[in-house]
């Protein structure tokens, strides 16, 4: 069985904050988000351009830490400060990836880093004897113009990149955040047909709402793409890229000839929107995003101190339902409010 690996470049420094540079798991490589700090005065400086470099600078170098390359990238997930930003950006992200990029979901967030435009994070697979990855672009999605395939196959796992209801004709995305969900899922399921999987194969997704107020009526349809074996789910209120884009969505799935499985803790309550707690496929575990939210209440519940602990020892009846624990944790990802 494989064991988890810290990823720690010679170069770089150990960040302050509690969480590694990168993790290795057999073949996988997940790379922390990187911002664009100088790797030999740690300031953030410069403009989008700069950041982009520095920041996917940082990136290259933990993975070939891991034993890996920019070419070995299967997913990024890029957060900006400024959607305006998103041409130029772009430019200079294409320089990384100039044949076979990987699957990018890119919104618009608040950074951490003071003076920071721009945090990337990224997901690899280094290809044994005979291994390599897949790109895929179904004629309905499209190859997109930004720099990024619709979707990337490896072993059994495939990673669909964040789509929306964009029309390449009118430029924007089309219609009523209904129509937007069933076009953007319509989208999810065409991608991963052509990669030999399918939304029963789903094992989580990432949901991106312009506004949560659009919040019950996605659910609903969302529910119908999803009617059984749920995914994991996280759901995120973000700027799109998209003019007039009330959501995007991206997913990681495994192929038909893998087994997912549904982890539900006994002592956790199965949640009323349509997602699952967790699920399994292999030696992976995917979580829901977790908060400390009071179902009967309504509403979280605690200062920012009380909602971690409790959030995170959801987590951990979680993890251990499925088998596992926090000391085998290999990414996360977490959302503050402020």
């Amino acid at each position: 069985m494989s064991r988890k690996e810290i990823i720690k470049p010679d170069r770089m420094n150990t960040p302050r904050p509690p969480f590694s540079l990168g993790t290795k798991f057999g073949n996988l490589v997940f790379v922390a988000g990187q911002a664009a700090h100088n790797l030999d005065t740690n300031a953030v400086e410069g403009g989008i351009r700069e950041q982009t470099r520095q920041a996917m600078d940082r990136v290259k170098l933990i993975l070939e830490g891991a034993g890996a390359s920019t070419e070995h990238v299967v997913d990024t997930t890029c957060y900006l400060a400024n959607i305006a930003d998103f041409g130029v950006f772009n430019e200079e992200y294409r320089k990384y990836f100039p044949s076979a990029p990987p699957a990018r979901t890119t919104v618009q967030s608040t950074l951490m880093a003071e003076n920071g435009l721009i945090e990337i994070s990224a997901t690899a697979c280094i290809p044994g004897p005979g291994e390599g990855k897949q790109t895929f672009a179904p004629s309905a999605v499209g190859t997109p113009a930004p720099p990024f395939s619709p979707g990337i196959s490896f072993g059994n796992l495939v990673f669909v990149a964040g789509q929306s209801a964009f029309n390449p004709v009118t430029r924007r995305a089309d219609g009523d955040l209904r129509e937007q969900v069933n076009t953007t899922l319509d989208r999810v399921k065409g991608v991963l047909e052509e990669a030999g999987s399918s939304m029963e194969n789903v094992l989580t997704v990432y949901c991106y709402l312009t506004s949560r107020a659009d919040f019950a009526a996605f659910n609903e349809e969302y529910r119908r793409h999803f009617p059984n074996a749920q995914p994991a789910r996280a759901t995120l209120e973000m700027v799109q890229p998209a003019q007039n884009g009330l959501i995007e969505v991206e997913v990681i799935a495994c192929t038909n000839q893998a087994r997912k499985e549904i982890i539900t803790p006994s002592t956790m309550a199965q949640p009323r929107v349509p997602f699952s707690l967790a699920t399994r496929v292999d030696d992976l575990v995917f979580v829901s995003g977790q908060a400390a939210f009071d179902a009967d209440l309504g509403r979280s519940v605690g200062d920012i101190r009380e909602q971690t602990r409790t959030t995170l020892g959801r987590l951990k009846v979680i993890l251990e339902a499925a088998g596992t624990s926090m000391e085998n944790v290999l990414d996360a990802t977490c959302w503050l409010a402020n």
